[in-house]
């Protein structure tokens, strides 16, 4: 059954098959900024505004993204389509002289989901852990020379952007506190864990729940799933994912784990438990980052990429 939030999707799509004028209010976030640099490397006329002078405009302003400040009303004139962060209230005066000219006006989300159709893309979901997944993800498919796409909703140190248009496949940081990651068309997707949040947009841990089953059900190819939580647990049996984890019920499952001086080392093995004593397949991992939670990214990531 749709959840609440997926139910206010709007089902607008705007064709960005040739290139378009796109502008962008409130183009300094994390998020808009990135979405950017995804429509301007696709090809597409972007331009943006936002309140204040940053580090982020000057950086969008060198990739020849025309960046106003403060906000003007004549700004959108002759835009295709006009999209905003969801920290922009609808009285911004951009927002409403685009509507006034009969513009599309779509949110983050619904621009998402005009976005990822042109691609293969990988949505990275779950209420923890996104960033960090949808990280490694990306550099393990750098590493195989494949240039992938990127989305991430956070600068990273070993990544030259948060978001490049790449050469066919699509990493995501697919956002369930505006609903994006139901908006979006993905060919494979990865559910980290559930947990309480984002409770004004899905109302309970049963409405999260929901979504993110709306979401791998919508999902057109492998799913991934953190077996060791429980709430994901149960969506990977019914949607039959490739389950990764601690836990011996796991496809894809980390075992001799040590933690020590902010890094991890542990074993790869493959197949749950009929396959837990196999050596042909296993693979020793040293992981320099903190925590057990960072050894199931890793395992996500990892089990995707293959």
């Amino acid at each position: 059954m749709a959840t609440r939030a997926a139910a206010n999707i709007g089902e607008r799509r705007v064709m960005l098959a040739t290139p378009r004028r796109v502008h962008i209010v409130g183009v300094g976030g994390p998020g808009t900024s990135a979405i950017a640099i995804i429509l301007a490397e696709m090809g597409h006329r972007v331009s943006g505004s936002d309140m204040h002078e940053s580090k982020v405009l000057e950086q969008l302003r060198d990739r020849g993204i025309t960046v106003n400040v403060p906000h003007r009303a004549d700004v959108v004139d002759r835009c295709d389509v006009v999209t905003s962060s969801a920290a922009v209230p609808q009285s911004n005066i951009e927002l409403r002289a685009a509507s006034e000219e009969g513009i599309a006006v779509l949110t983050r989300a619904e621009m998402l989901g005009a976005i990822t159709p042109h691609a293969r893309t990988v949505a990275v979901a779950g209420t923890h852990g996104k960033t960090t997944t949808t990280t490694l993800l990306t550099l393990m498919l750098r590493a195989a020379q494949l240039d992938p796409g990127w989305l991430i909703g956070a600068d990273v140190q070993q990544l030259p952007a948060s978001a490049h248009w790449g050469a066919d496949l699509f990493v995501l940081e697919a956002d369930e506190s505006d609903s994006s990651h139901l908006a979006i068309t993905a060919q494979a997707a990865i559910l980290t864990n559930i947990d309480l949040d984002h409770l004004d947009e899905h109302g309970s841990l049963a409405g999260i729940t929901a979504s993110f089953d709306a979401m791998l059900a919508a999902t057109d190819g492998p799913l991934v799933v953190c077996v060791d939580d429980p709430a994901a647990a149960a969506l990977a049996a019914s949607h039959d994912a490739i389950t990764y984890g601690t836990s011996p019920a796991a496809t894809v499952r980390a075992t001799d784990v040590r933690l020590s001086n902010g890094a991890a080392d542990f074993v790869v093995r493959w197949g749950g438990v009929a396959q837990a004593e196999a050596t042909s397949s296993n693979i020793a991992v040293h992981l320099p980052l903190r925590g057990l939670h960072n050894v199931r990214n890793f395992l996500a990531a990892f089990t995707m990429a293959q």
